[in-house]
């Protein structure tokens, strides 16, 4: 994934820290959409 590195770039930990966030929820997500497509959710 191309963002998980973007925290690293960032330089407040608030921003850091939304970072973070907004990549856990996006992991989340395409897992369940993979999850999904396969018929197993």
């Amino acid at each position: 994934m191309k963002f998980k590195h973007v925290p690293e770039r960032l330089h407040t930990q608030k921003a850091m820290k939304i970072a973070k966030e907004k990549i856990q929820f996006m992991k989340s997500f395409f897992e369940k959409l993979k999850m999904e497509t396969k018929g197993e959710l």
